[in-house]
């Protein structure tokens, strides 16, 4: 997966306050963010929840983190997009999103259309 984070420039402090508290979830979005945050060590976190298809949510250090859908996080529907959102949240300001993308194999379009071609092709998730 390729993770990108989009919103104000996050400092070492912030990226470890939510390095800390997304490496407590097993959800593959929170280990995608927890993964591509480069910083050592973590904070110990209290009042830890995971709300299903909602998000995460911990007080570090006294401040509230959460980390999730935009709904969870803002209040406000997503709207449609060509990756997948996950919205930050540190103390009282929503700092922005890591934005998750898929990446394939090169020439995977080209085997599927040959595939298409010959059979009747469903995706599974």
């Amino acid at each position: 997966m390729k993770t990108s984070f989009e919103g104000k420039e996050l400092t070492d402090e912030q990226l470890k306050l939510i390095k800390s508290v997304s490496s407590h979830s097993s959800h593959p979005l929170s280990i995608a963010i927890s993964n591509s945050i480069e910083i050592n060590g973590l904070y110990e976190i209290t009042e830890f929840r995971e709300i299903p298809s909602l998000g995460i949510s911990a007080l570090v250090n006294g401040l509230r983190v959460n980390i999730g859908s935009k709904k969870f996080v803002t209040g406000k529907n997503e709207t449609d997009t060509d990756s997948t959102n996950v919205y930050v949240f540190i103390g009282e300001s929503v700092l922005g999103f890591f934005k998750i993308e898929n990446i394939y194999r090169e020439g995977l379009q080209e085997v599927i259309k040959n595939f298409n071609r010959k059979n009747k092709l469903y995706l599974l998730s």
